[in-house]
């Protein structure tokens, strides 16, 4: 067998000129396959690897791109149950849109070569300029401890954005004239690339939050669990008023007020839940129509400190019913917030999500200082007027 897999590989080096090396990825960037091809058939050594990184097995082909050996790998899919420690697969899988940028226009006379190595808890950015090399390496990274990303177009560098990630806790950075910690790790990537990349960093925080949960003895019940659910909200876009009361009522839901808005001439109705009819401090259901049709549905949730785990469990929850039915996440925006009294600094996110060929859009404006977020669901038009408003 040795001495087969010997031939045929030296028989492979002798059709080289027409080998190209092929790479394939899962959807999350992380490398699924690696290795040769001549004339679209598989030839020599390909490895296959798990989602996580680890190596399945090891295949030899003929020239005929038949399968000749397997050596299978032995799979250790490491766990990690805590919420602010991580292990080498627990960082956003984005390494394949980092080995796209091998030069870069930074605007200087000519490109710069650019080298973007990710891995785990150390990154490295190596940039060559007309024979000088610059290099930055970031290492004892916790990614456990991400907070965003914010997502800049650099000036002289209309293709790429530069993507920085900043932590809660710091981190040592080392260039060519220092040593120092910081919070802040700084990436480019085609503007091509963004929405790819967004996904997968919405990707990687959901599994933190996933892993997070799962530690948490949950037992008392949360808010998504109520009548207030995404089957109810999705239900009532392009009814008419009558059929929305009807859907509401079965769900043990009745009109708190109802009125024009002078701003938008949408005719905004507020449900609230039988049992808090009369709670004056309780967040209305608010559905707007347009012609009798419903063109914008908005639904608040709100917690206290000690639910902060259900709120988590519950925005998560969420989004997976989002994705089920249909609509794909395309961006989640940042916002910073300065008190003008002294007050710190705090943050607000927006994520959103889309369904092809479909003229409405789902929106998530989510506040952890404040301890809630509200889902909404409507036209986009709509939507950006009540977000105005």
């Amino acid at each position: 067998m040795k001495k087969l897999i010997a031939i045929c590989l030296l028989m492979s080096t002798i059709f080289t000129i027409n080998a190209q090396e092929q790479k394939e990825y899962y959807d999350n960037g992380q490398l699924k396959s690696v290795g040769k091809r001549i004339d679209g058939t598989g030839n020599g050594e390909w490895k296959y690897y798990h989602e996580n990184g680890e190596l399945i097995a090891t295949k030899f082909y003929d020239v005929n791109g038949k399968e000749i050996e397997i050596k299978k790998a032995p799979i250790e899919i490491k766990a990690n149950n805590d919420f602010s420690n991580n292990n080498d697969y627990d960082f956003p899988q984005i390494q394949k849109y980092l080995d796209k940028i091998n030069e870069i226009d930074m605007g200087y006379d000519k490109l710069a070569k650019l080298s973007q190595k990710l891995k785990g808890k150390t990154f490295t950015s190596i940039e060559t300029y007309d024979g000088e090399v610059s290099k930055d390496y970031y290492e004892n990274i916790s990614w456990g401890d991400f907070k965003y990303a914010k997502y800049i177009e650099h000036e002289d560098a209309k293709m790429y954005i530069r993507c920085d990630f900043e932590f809660k806790t710091n981190f040592l950075k080392t260039t060519k004239y220092s040593s120092k910690e910081d919070n802040i790790l700084s990436c480019f990537i085609f503007k091509k690339d963004i929405l790819a990349v967004k996904q997968a960093i919405e990707e990687f925080e959901e599994n933190l939050v996933q892993k997070f949960i799962s530690t948490q003895n949950l037992t008392q019940r949360t808010e998504y669990e109520g009548a207030k659910t995404w089957k109810i909200v999705s239900s009532l876009m392009g009814e008419n008023l009558e059929n929305v009361k009807k859907i509401l009522q079965n769900n043990n839901m009745v009109v708190k007020k109802n009125g024009i808005d002078k701003d938008t001439g949408l005719d905004i109705w507020n449900f609230v839940a039988l049992s808090e009819k009369n709670d004056e401090y309780t967040s209305p259901y608010t559905v707007a129509f347009k012609n009798n049709k419903v063109v914008m549905a908005m639904v608040p949730y709100g917690y206290f400190s000690k639910e902060t785990t259900n709120l988590l469990k519950d925005l998560s929850e969420l989004k997976k019913d989002i994705k089920l039915f249909g609509f794909k996440f395309t961006d989640k925006q940042t916002e910073e917030h300065r008190s003008s009294f002294g007050g710190g600094v705090w943050y607000t996110f927006n994520y959103f999500f889309n369904k092809i060929n479909e003229n409405k859009e789902v929106r998530i404006f989510y506040e952890p200082n404040e301890e809630n977020f509200t889902l909404m669901i409507g036209e986009k038009k709509y939507l950006d007027l009540m977000s105005e408003d």
